[in-house]
């Protein structure tokens, strides 16, 4: 019984589908209520241009910013 009443109600489901992927930039110039409830928040921001490959010389890093 408490099952039926749950199916079809899953949170975060949009009838729209997934929301555009933003860049980090995009993502910081909008306002909480812009973002919440649009699944927007639970992406990953795009990277434009880079590079196909990077050689990691050895010594110490920090991850900055890092998304997985």
């Amino acid at each position: 019984m408490m099952y039926n009443m749950f199916v079809g109600n899953e949170k975060g489901a949009s009838a729209e589908g997934v929301p555009k992927r933003l860049t980090y930039d995009e993502i910081q110039s909008k306002t909480y209520t812009e973002v919440k409830g649009t699944g927007t928040a639970n992406q990953c921001p795009t990277i434009d241009g880079g590079v196909d490959s990077f050689a990691f010389k050895p010594g110490k890093y920090q991850a900055k910013k890092f998304c997985i």
